[in-house]
């Protein structure tokens, strides 16, 4: 499985005042530059209704239940700890793993479990998805630094397992315009 790209829409609504709305631009421009998938989980919290109108982007009374059934439906990801217990589950209904840590070396152990599970379960341990978090890393100035942290983060991370690398892009940007360099940026990851 070719690794690929996520971009968090945590808190890039901060850089536009609090406006939700301005999110549905920034999803646009990362979808013309190429980057893979953005994540919205950060605003859909599980078991509760949900509301987001807007002009390009509306739904109302949304509830996110998962399902035994996820054939052709929405993969589920399992942000949960690698026991037995939990590889067993992600094994019968999961499509992938969010690890908590962003330690290379834990997600490399996580993986081996999740994958020796697949294989128990009859599933094609190369099924299971990874999405990884990397650490974030600063400059001499204390700002988050893009750069270093793909340098730092995107290599052990794919090595350790990771099929999709995700960033909290709000991370790396103090205004509007260093959210377009930033996406711009993430879409040139190669992995």
């Amino acid at each position: 499985m070719q690794p690929r790209t996520a971009v968090s829409i945590f808190g890039i609504e901060n850089l536009y005042g609090g406006d939700f709305r301005r999110v549905i631009d920034v999803i646009r421009r990362a979808d013309e530059l190429g980057v893979d998938q953005m994540v919205m989980t950060d605003h859909v919290v599980m078991g509760e209704r949900t509301k987001v109108l807007g002009p390009y982007l509306s739904f109302d009374d949304i509830t996110c239940r998962p399902t035994h059934d996820q054939k052709g439906g929405i993969p589920l990801w399992f942000g949960i700890a690698p026991t037995e217990a939990n590889c067993a589950l992600v094994a019968e209904l999961g499509a992938g793993w969010v690890p908590i840590s962003q330690d290379a070396g834990v997600i490399r152990d996580g993986v081996a479990k999740f994958r020796a599970a697949f294989q128990r379960a009859g599933r094609d341990p190369k099924e299971l998805q990874v999405r990884a978090h990397l650490p974030p890393k600063t400059s001499s100035s204390g700002a988050f630094d893009l750069e270093e942290t793909l340098a730092a983060g995107v290599g052990p991370a794919v090595e350790a397992g990771a099929t999709c690398i995700d960033l909290v892009a709000v991370l790396y940007c103090r205004e509007p315009s260093d959210l377009d360099r930033a996406l711009e940026r993430i879409a040139r990851i190669q992995l």
